[in-house]
Parts: structure tokens; C-alpha cells; sequence
């Protein structure tokens, strides 16, 4: 049998060219053949059916992560904007108490410079009053009086000082929580500059030529923060903010009480 003839051998009959089929072998042959094209027409369309519905269970699968995705983003982005207008709200006060610090800084050194000239008179007096000679170097109301207004001059003036210290290291505490916040909010501002692009990212407007992705960036780094830490970072920066401010506004009462 040459390989042209066994081409054409039918499946379970004999083959030979001095063989001729009967009219029933030809119909049976030709319904073999038919059962053979149904079963892979339906082994095919079930094929198809099975494609098309994992398709379609893809594609309901890929929406729903990607509104969880879309709903993720905009949390996270509305969280991150949040804090950032916090961290502005307490940088705002901020500066106005060390505005406030600053003024009452000059009015305490001007006071302080006002008592000075006094405390020279009295020094004057004390010092003319200790020519007297004999019996008239008394200590008289005068002396005493002078002596006393000193020692009241000197009282002040050292209470001014002090509190020129303590108002000028109150200014750096301020100044120190407001670069922690500002460098909090830059950060802040990156950061929500570059989740709103991120969750701007879309098949349709993501080139794929030359895009080259690394596997590593699915693998979170070991120093990151976990969303608590983040948080209570930011709470702790904020609320430290809030201490220098009321310590700064509470100067104020302080002042006026010892004028």
C-alpha cells in the first residue's frame, strides 16, 4: 500500500484498490465521518462557551479590584489631603504665635531698657547720700526709700530678662514644630501629588511600548511605615504644633499681669 492510497483509507475498513464498498458501507462511512465533525463542532462550541464565560468572569473580577482599587486611592488621597490641611492650619498658628512671641520680645526688652536709667538714678543717689559726713550719714525714710526702690528696680529688671530667655527659647520650640510640620506637609504634598497621578493610571492612556516594570516594587520596603505609624506620626507632629502654640499664647498673660 503506497502512502497516497493510505491517505484515503477510511477508519475500520479494509483498503485495497481491487476492493469496491457496498452502498451500505458508503453511507456508514459517511456517518461516521458526521458523528466525528458533530462531537468536535460541539467539543469546539463548548470550548467556546467555556473562553467566553471565563472571560466574562475576568473582566467582572478585574472591575470589581478595580473600583476597590479607584475606592483605595481616593481614601488614601482624601486621608493624605486631610492631614496636609491640618499640618497648614497648625503652621498658620504657629506663625502667628511666634509673630506675637516676636512683639512681645521687643516690648519686654524695651521695658527691660526703660529700667535701667532708674536703677542708674537711684546708684547716683545712693552714692551722693553716702558723701554725708558725721552724724548726718543716717539711715533715713530717704535712704531706705531709695534702697528699696532699687532692690524693686533690680527685681524687675532681672524678671524681665529671665522672661526675655524663656519667651526667645519658646520661639525656638515653635520654630523647630514648624519645620517638623512644614517638611511634614511637603512630604504630604509629594505624597498626594503622586497618589492622584497614580490613581490617574489607566490602560487606555499607559504606554506599552518601552514600559518595563519591576517586580521588586510589589514587595513593600522593609522601612516603610504601617498606617497606624503614619498616622501617629502625623497626630504626634500636629499635636506637639498645638503645645507651642497655647505655650506661646500664654506668654501673653503672663506680660500684662507683671506690668
Amino acid at each position: 500500500m503506497t502512502a497516497s492510497a493510505s491517505r484515503f483509507r477510511t477508519p475500520g475498513f479494509p483498503h485495497s484498490k481491487f476492493l469496491q464498498h457496498s452502498d451500505h458501507d458508503w453511507k456508514f462511512n459517511n456517518s461516521f465521518q458526521y458523528n466525528l465533525a458533530d462531537g468536535d463542532c460541539s467539543k469546539s462550541e463548548s470550548v467556546v462557551e467555556e473562553s467566553e464565560r471565563l472571560c466574562r468572569e475576568t473582566q467582572e473580577r478585574t472591575e470589581k479590584h478595580k473600583l476597590q482599587v479607584e475606592r483605595k486611592f481616593d481614601q488614601r488621597i482624601a486621608d493624605v489631603d486631610y492631614w496636609r490641611r491640618e499640618g497648614d492650619k497648625s503652621i498658620a498658628k504657629l506663625e502667628d504665635g511666634l509673630d506675637k512671641l516676636a512683639h512681645l520680645k521687643i516690648r519686654l526688652k524695651k521695658a527691660a531698657e526703660n529700667c535701667k536709667d532708674p536703677i542708674l538714678a537711684c546708684k547716683r543717689a545712693m552714692m551722693e547720700r553716702d558723701k554725708r559726713l558725721g552724724v548726718d550719714m543716717v539711715q533715713d525714710k530717704p535712704q531706705m526709700e531709695i534702697q528699696k526702690y532699687h532692690l524693686f528696680l533690680e527685681d524687675v529688671l532681672a524678671i524681665f530678662e529671665k522672661t526675655v530667655q524663656e519667651v526667645e527659647d519658646q520661639m525656638i520650640s515653635a520654630r523647630a514644630a514648624k519645620q517638623r510640620l512644614l517638611r511634614d506637609v511637603t512630604d504630604k504634598q509629594a505624597a498626594l501629588e503622586i497618589d492622584t497621578h497614580a490613581s490617574s493610571c489607566r490602560p487606555e492612556n499607559m504606554p506599552s511600548k518601552g514600559f518595563k516594570f519591576d517586580p521588586g516594587l510589589m514587595t513593600p520596603e522593609k522601612a516603610s511605615l504601617t498606617m497606624a505609624d503614619w498616622e501617629r506620626t502625623t497626630r504626634h507632629n500636629i499635636e506637639k504644633a498645638e503645645r507651642e502654640v497655647k505655650n506661646s499664647w500664654d506668654f501673653t498673660p503672663r506680660i500684662e499681669v507683671s506690668r
